[in-house]
């Protein structure tokens, strides 16, 4: 299974607000027209929504009960009802089930530095 190069599209949903509420990192969770084609883990993606193309971090997974994830780097309107259509660029890191917020929220923080890192984005 390749990793790069899936196009994705769905329509952004309310989620449970675990990452933007106790995180502050907030994420659109997509509805997606088809089962993705990549393995469980956070990847660096392009994302095109009302006519911008943004640099993102995507988080598919747990395998138990996947969600799709975004979250657009240095963006934090609400989305929700809108179609958002991008596309997987690289794997930055396995998704990796954590009990801990704090452990959690760092884990989260780095894989967005990593996406930033290989966008070359400040």
């Amino acid at each position: 299974m390749t990793n790069s190069g899936f196009h994705f599209s769905g329509i952004v949903v309310t989620g449970d607000g675990e990452a933007g509420i106790a995180y502050g990192i907030p994420t659109a969770n997509l509805n997606l027209t088809e089962k993705p084609e990549i393995d469980i883990g956070v990847y660096a993606a392009t994302v095109e929504l009302d006519g911008q193309t943004y640099y993102a971090a995507v988080c598919w997974g747990p395998e138990n009960k996947p969600k799709f994830e975004v979250h657009l780097l240095n963006f934090s309107d609400d989305i929700v009802g809108k179609k958002i259509r991008g596309e997987i660029k690289e794997k930055i890191s396995e998704f990796v089930a954590l009990y801990s917020t704090e452990r959690l929220r760092q884990k989260i923080l780095h894989d967005i530095d990593m996406v930033k890192k290989y966008f070359n984005f400040n």
